[in-house]
């Protein structure tokens, strides 16, 4: 096993069907976590998951992630910050994004961040693509953006939950 970090950043991003493949695996995982736990893990990140090669997934303890975290925005606001099924969506769109791009999608969600001020922009979305995949570079399918977008939406009441993540059509 290694961790997901090492596969996408050091080895290569992954296609989209193996991204599929891998975001099945970490809903998988976080509902067992949820279920152990009775809480959801509050630092989601890309090298919270160790991967085999057969793209299943374990999702590491809270203390042993990385705790450089790019939370939902309503989690930087809040001194007290709920973690939630909609702040979880949140968290598996910037993996998903990290997945199929070897990038990170931006530094903090916060309209001072220029890549998320653009892409939490309804007029300004195209500029985010345009600057992250020029001319298509990593081939990402309109359901899959729109996938991305609706998890990394600015309001969480315009989430998906992360249980509703499958039902999305990029699943189809």
């Amino acid at each position: 096993m290694m961790n997901l970090f090492e596969r996408i950043f050091v080895q290569s991003k992954v296609n989209e069907e193996t991204a599929k493949d891998i975001m099945i695996n970490i809903c998988i995982s976080i509902n067992a976590y949820v279920k152990q736990n009775s809480k959801f893990h509050d630092s989601l990140r890309i090298d919270s998951f160790l991967i085999d090669q057969d793209n299943k997934v374990s999702l590491l303890d809270e203390n042993k992630s990385c705790k450089f975290l790019r939370r939902a925005p309503e989690s930087i606001v809040d001194t007290d910050p709920v973690y939630d099924d909609k702040s979880v969506s949140f968290e598996l769109g910037i993996i998903l994004f990290e997945m199929v791009t070897s990038a990170i999608p931006f530094q903090f969600a916060d309209s001072k961040d220029w890549w998320y001020s653009k892409l939490s922009n309804p007029d300004k979305k195209k500029l985010f693509w345009l600057a992250h995949n020029p001319n298509n570079k990593h081939k990402l399918s309109n359901e899959l953006i729109d996938l991305i977008e609706c998890l990394l939406a600015k309001d969480p009441a315009n989430r998906p939950s992360y249980h509703d993540i499958m039902e999305h059509p990029w699943f189809a």
